[in-house]
Formats: structure tokens, sequence, C-alpha cells
């Protein structure tokens, strides 16, 4: 069953991952109303309306809320929030993923209220006492989401980038199960968003048959309590060309930066220089006339 596109089914592991502060919260938020009321955030449309379980390491409860409704206008019936600051709030408790009788918990709720969709916002947070870079000290949390993606219910990951912001912090282990990887980058052009701006790139995506092209969004708080959220597709032709002009100018260095492979890089530079958008000398790409 498709959840939201070609590219969110039921039973996934997904993982979104991006710097601090990009907007990782917001776009976790974002699908995770759109999947409850089978209803849209951005260009991102639910096909069906499905329970959903928001897990909440980090942020204040009041600012969950908030930008909750602000998305959706209140909190759909069918989304649930499980707060790290309500949970020690109201029963003095501590929540740690890393904890099989933790992780039971989570599952045995999931299944009573008959959820299909859980969101962990984030891994630093929710699963202390991992060591991030050890692929070993994986494998109790796969083992983990493998059973809960048995019982049917699909599980988003979100977690930090490294330091290049190319790659999820640490070991690449927790990467291999995943059926899609959405990477939050910072935009070529600062935008004047009061909110946030990032653009959106898929490095793994086993559903969808086709590339989907990178977006770039922006969540802007209106004077009623709102957002308004605004989305424009980033064709691959113009970011190479971009990276081409800030002095990239190799395939496999152009690849990196973007998080894709050299073939990829090669198969669009082709076109580019068959427009006059590029020209080629030697190993290195330039700009053509049409772009100088």
């Amino acid at each position: 069953m498709k959840i939201i596109g070609e590219w969110f089914r039921e039973r996934d592991y997904g993982l979104i991952f991006g710097f601090r502060g990009l907007g990782k919260s917001w776009m976790g938020l974002g699908l995770a109303g759109a999947i409850a009321t089978s209803g849209s955030f951005g260009p991102f449309k639910a096909s069906v309306a499905l329970p959903v379980l928001y897990v909440d390491g980090e942020m204040v409860f009041s600012v969950i809320r908030q930008r909750i409704v602000a998305l959706f206008g209140n909190c759909p019936d069918n989304l649930h929030v499980l707060s790290h600051e309500r949970l020690f709030q109201l029963e003095g408790q501590t929540l740690n993923l890393a904890r099989v009788d933790d992780q039971e918990a989570i599952l045995t709720w999931c299944l009573e209220h008959g959820l299909r969709v859980l969101i962990l916002d984030n891994l630093s947070c929710l699963m202390s006492g991992i060591k991030e870079n050890d692929a070993d000290s994986w494998e109790p949390m796969k083992l983990w989401f493998l059973k809960l993606r048995r019982h049917g219910i699909a599980v988003v990951l979100i977690h930090h980038a490294g330091r290049s912001g190319l790659d999820l912090r640490g070991t690449s282990r927790r990467e291999d199960d995943a059926y899609w990887i959405m990477r939050l980058e910072q935009p070529q052009a600062e935008g004047e968003a009061r909110g946030a701006h990032f653009v959106t790139r898929f490095t793994k995506n086993r559903n969808a048959p086709s590339e989907l092209l990178p977006l770039e969004w922006t969540i802007e708080p209106e004077i009623d309590g709102t957002v308004r959220v605004r989305t424009v597709e980033t064709s691959i032709d113009d970011v190479i060309v971009q990276w081409v002009r800030d002095g990239i100018s190799t395939a496999s260095d152009i690849a990196a930066e973007m998080g894709v492979s050299k073939g990829t890089v090669r198969r669009h530079a082709g076109q580019l220089i068959k427009a006059g958008r590029l020209q080629k000398k030697g190993r290195d790409y330039a700009l053509g006339p049409v772009e100088q």
C-alpha cells in the first residue's frame, strides 16, 4: 500500500537527516499530519489516513503543539504525540529506546491503538548509550525496527548529518535496511524566510520507479498563527551548472557534493553540453556559451 506518492509505502523504514536547526522536525511533523489526515504537506500527498505516533526526544511540548496547529489547524485525531517533556512531567519517567523495556512498551502501545506509522525524532535524543560509530551497537535497534515492520508499522527515523552534511552522522549500518533516505540541505541562495528554509533530496529510494527531483522548501509563519508552506522543484541540471559556476568542475567532485553517482552527473552534463550550458575541458566542466 502506498502511503505518500511512490516513495513511502507501508512497512517502510525511512531516514530523514540534515544539520541541526535546518527543518527536520518540521518535515517529520508535516509528514505525520499529512498521513494522519490523508492530507498534504507541500507536494507530499498522503494516499490514505493512518494512525501515526510521533515520538519526540528534544523539543518543548508547547512548540510541537504550536507547529501542528499552525500546519493543520488543529491536532488531528489520528496523530498521537509522545513527548519526552510531558512523560517526565506527568510520570517522572525518561524515554530511552535503546532499552528493551521501552521498545516493548512502544510496540505494545502501537498494537493496542492500531498505529501504522512511527516517527522517531531523533536518534541522538531517543537512543542514549548507542555508540554512533559502532556498527555492531546498531544491531539491537535494527532488530526492533524489523519487529515493528513485521507488525505492519512503518518506521521513520530522524537523525543529524555528519560534518560534510552529505551523510548521516555515525555508522552507515543504519542505512542498509532503509527503503528511502531524505537529506535536508542548505539552499544555494539563502532566502529571507523567518521560519525554515531547506532543500530535500532523496539519496536512496527503493520504491519510486524514477529519480525524484530535489525540492526547495520555505516554511514561513503568518500573523494569524498558521504557516505558509511553499516548494519549488530544483532541477538537477540547474544544480550541476551552479556547482560548475562555483568552481566545482569534475564529475567526481560534483557527485560528492550532490550525493549522487558520477554516472548521474555525467548523464546530465552530457545533455547540458548539447544545450550549450556546459562545455568539457579535459576532465573538467566549464560554463558553456549559454551560461556565460
